[in-house]
């Protein structure tokens, strides 16, 4: 072979083994970005599940709160209710006591009228009973601590008690030796 023929080969098998050099890098770059294509979609596939995944939780976890939001919610509307019909009950009392310290004076001079008239009252059917009962006549009369008059006409009564004439002669019996028909008859039990 000669000289030419041989640089020629060695030219041509030079250019060839670039040529496959190329293509084998082109190939090696094609192999590789789809390995790394493949793998990135594995990666992106792992991902979108790990994605998915912690969707769900956060998706519970939301529902959790929402819960939990509208319970707070339903318990903030029901305290507010009960602070806003506890404030119109507190002002409706304060009105009402507001009114009442306005009466009290009032209504305190009329307690002391109703008592002055009652006392009056009393004191007039006190009187009366013992205006009825003077000159009276009874068989006997006995004292709670035992002593018994006979033939009696009943003198005068006072609040000390009762004056009598009997058939040994007058005697005063106090009120509190009289038994209980008597202190109601004549009102000394129910002294104010």
């Amino acid at each position: 072979m000669s000289l030419g023929e041989r640089a020629s080969n060695t030219l041509f098998l030079a250019i060839s083994v670039v040529g496959l050099v190329i293509v084998a890098l082109g190939f090696s770059g094609v192999v590789h970005k789809r390995i790394g294509i493949s793998s990135r979609k594995k990666v992106t596939n792992e991902d979108i599940a790990d994605n998915v995944l912690a969707l769900e939780y956060l998706q519970k976890d939301l529902e959790r709160i929402e819960a939990v939001y509208k319970r707070s919610t339903a318990v903030s509307t029901r305290m507010q209710q009960i602070k806003e019909t506890t404030k119109l009950i507190v002002d409706s009392n304060k009105a009402r006591l507001t009114r009442a310290k306005e009466l009290e004076p009032i209504l305190q001079a009329e307690i002391r009228l109703i008592e002055r008239d009652f006392a009056m009252y009393r004191d007039k059917v006190r009187e009366n009973s013992w205006i009825a009962a003077t000159g009276e006549k009874h068989p006997t009369i006995t004292t709670l601590d035992g002593k018994t008059y006979h033939d009696v006409t009943v003198r005068t009564i006072s609040a000390n008690g009762i004056k009598i004439s009997h058939k040994n002669g007058s005697s005063q019996i106090p009120a509190d030796q009289l038994g209980q028909v008597w202190q109601e008859r004549l009102h000394w039990s129910k002294k104010p």
